[in-house]
């Protein structure tokens, strides 16, 4: 509750509650930049203090961009900013902005900043019409408003310490579905952890089979943790992997603990994490299908075709393009003469979003033709849901939105 009140201070700057703290504890900066004294109130240092910093953590929602100052905490960090550049006249965002066409200064931004983050800023999406304000919004909120819900699954999921194992069970059967490989994988990872594989030794225990030998050493009864963790046939695929997975890590546990560890470890939000996943998954697949091969075909078990067929598999997930969408609009008079088109590549990461772009772009086109009346025909239901609504989850549909909006309170008839 304290980190709501911590929020209503930043967002609602003009309230009694945030002039009376800014004027005792902060008169001449931001809470942001606000650090607790000896002297200032418990109550105080406790809205400051942040055991977690995911609670207080912002991003910019970019309007015109003059209340965001560069060496915000907020912005993209970046330890030497040349603050003194010749183009930067306020050191704020806004002079990384070209206000005429409402687009981004690549060249200075590229300049600026690096690739990555250079690349992360050029994806925010501008106003077209001036109808969004700068405003610090919570991070891990759809609206951008602090919930004491979304927050208390914050501190559930990172908070370890006090996590039972139960939680972090939950955690890792949750962590399995998230990984984003085929979905045969996840259920084999799935099947694995429960330790529901028909190995040797399974079927052996079932009275199936009168043989509960590894087929691709010969040495040990085959049950999940010898197939996958300490069989020499597997340890050499391990090794040839390039995943920093080592073997003499495995003497003592199961391969569901291992598994479960893994999960826990890498979160699911972070793409190196992803990867590394994806890997581990898709090389436990490859393991399990080359034994099956060994089984069913009786081919001579060689390591390097594992590897390299992983590898394989592997290099051509990741050489698949993300889905980009793109935009096209025909405006249509009331005789039915087409009277103007466009096309364009969109930076939406939805079907809806690319659709509100398009609209924005019409409706503009339409008033600089001396239009008043636009009505859109489109095939979407949600867009239509969310037009009416004026709401929408994503940040990029939410200034498209505002944008219509504005374009209807100057007169235009929507």
């Amino acid at each position: 509750m304290l980190a709501k009140q911590y929020w209503r201070i930043t967002q609602n700057s003009n309230s009694l509650l945030a002039r009376t703290f800014k004027a005792k504890y902060f008169p001449r900066g931001s809470v942001q930049e606000c650090k607790t004294k000896p002297h200032h109130s418990w109550i105080w240092k406790n809205i400051i203090k942040s055991d977690n910093p995911k609670l207080r953590e912002g991003i910019w929602w970019v309007g015109r961009g003059f209340d965001i100052p560069l060496n915000h905490q907020h912005w993209f960090a970046q330890q030497h900013i040349q603050l003194n550049h010749p183009n930067l006249v306020t050191g704020t965002v806004g002079d990384l902005i070209d206000h005429s066409s409402h687009s981004w200064k690549c060249d200075l931004v590229r300049s600026l900043y690096t690739l990555a983050q250079a690349s992360k800023i050029l994806q925010i999406s501008l106003s077209r019409t001036d109808a969004v304000q700068d405003k610090l919004c919570w991070k891990y909120s759809n609206e951008g408003h602090y919930e004491v819900k979304s927050a208390y699954q914050i501190l559930v999921k990172d908070n370890s310490v006090t996590q039972g194992p139960t939680l972090q069970q939950k955690g890792a059967w949750n962590q399995i579905w998230s990984v984003k490989v085929p979905l045969k994988l996840n259920i084999f990872v799935w099947k694995l952890m429960r330790d529901r594989l028909q190995t040797m030794l399974s079927l052996f225990n079932r009275g199936i089979s009168s043989l509960n030998l590894c087929p691709l050493c010969n040495e040990e009864s085959e049950s999940t943790t010898h197939l996958f963790l300490l069989c020499p046939f597997t340890r050499a695929c391990w090794h040839g992997s390039g995943l920093a997975i080592h073997s003499y890590d495995f003497n003592s546990i199961t391969v569901q603990q291992w598994l479960t560890s893994l999960l826990l470890k890498h979160k699911k939000k972070e793409v190196h994490s992803m990867e590394y996943l994806q890997a581990v998954f898709t090389y436990l697949w490859s393991i399990w299908t080359y034994r099956n091969r060994v089984v069913h075909e009786g081919i001579v078990p060689n390591p390097m075709e594992v590897i390299l067929t992983a590898k394989l598999y592997l290099a051509g997930a990741r050489c698949n393009r993300t889905k980009r969408y793109s935009f096209a609009y025909e405006a249509i008079n009331m005789q039915g003469v087409s009277v103007f088109f466009g096309v364009a590549c969109s930076i939406a990461r939805s079907k809806g979003g690319a659709m509100f772009e398009a609209m924005v772009e019409a409706t503009i086109r339409a008033k600089q033709h001396g239009f008043q009346y636009v009505l859109f025909l489109g095939d979407d239901r949600r867009v239509v849901q969310a037009f009416r609504k004026k709401r929408s989850t994503d940040w990029l549909d939410k200034t498209r939105l505002a944008d219509l909006n504005a374009l209807a309170q100057s007169g235009f008839f929507l």
